[in-house]
């Protein structure tokens, strides 16, 4: 899979950085498989059916919490394969876009929130303006203290909320900086740093983006 996409727009398409969904929908596949099969038993327990050999002697209550254990796994796998299905990144005229359901921004449970969906606005972006740093690092254990030992990418500056189709900065920002782990790419944080610095660097280069907020 490539690690960036453009879509045919004028004057020009966002820079998009994609995922890796496929890890969350396998495991979410994994806890999905046996929630029919003890759903079965269960039903047939309470139904009067003989399923001593396939529940535990307290049948259908233990049998049921089981079926709420696979249930609520499952599920909550299925929505993180959901979030990632999501571009991870966009890079667009007026700024950079970040998923806020896997980046984790520092000091704020902003990522738990969204995991959830609790966090009402799933979306941030970081106006050019405000980008002080922008680089692939070795490790970020300052934002995940064991995820973050394989490295990641880091954008350091003011993250808002993403709302409306207005790029006029509105809300309480989010934090001040924010990383995606290495594991989140299908390549390399290193790779996307280099695919976006330029944008960063040349204002001219970034006319040629389609706005983050046309779609």
């Amino acid at each position: 899979m490539e690690d960036a996409e453009s879509k045919s727009k004028e004057p020009a398409a966002c820079l998009t950085f994609r995922g890796q969904a496929g890890f969350f929908g396998l495991i979410a596949t994994v806890f999905s498989l046996p929630i029919p099969v003890v759903l079965f038993f269960v039903l047939q327990s309470v139904l009067g059916g003989d399923t001593t050999e396939e529940l535990p002697q307290n049948g259908p209550l233990q049998g049921m919490v089981l079926f709420l254990v696979f249930l609520l796994l499952a599920a909550f796998c299925w929505r993180l394969a959901w979030l990632r299905m999501r571009p991870l990144l966009r890079v667009g005229r007026e700024g950079i876009e970040a998923n806020l359901g896997v980046a984790i921004v520092r000091n704020s449970p902003t990522r738990w929130l969204a995991a959830f969906g609790l966090l009402r606005c799933e979306k941030g972006w970081i106006p050019w303006y405000e980008v002080r740093t922008l680089e692939a690092r070795a490790k970020v254990t300052e934002f995940a203290a064991r995820q973050g030992v394989n490295g990641g990418l880091v954008i350091e500056g003011t993250i808002l909320p993403k709302r409306g189709d207005s790029p006029n900065p509105a809300g309480v920002p989010l934090g001040t900086a924010l990383a995606i782990i290495t594991m989140e790419f299908p390549s390399t944080p290193v790779r996307v740093a280099e695919k976006i610095r330029p944008y960063l660097d040349d204002p001219e280069l970034r006319k040629t983006l389609s706005s983050l907020f046309e779609s």
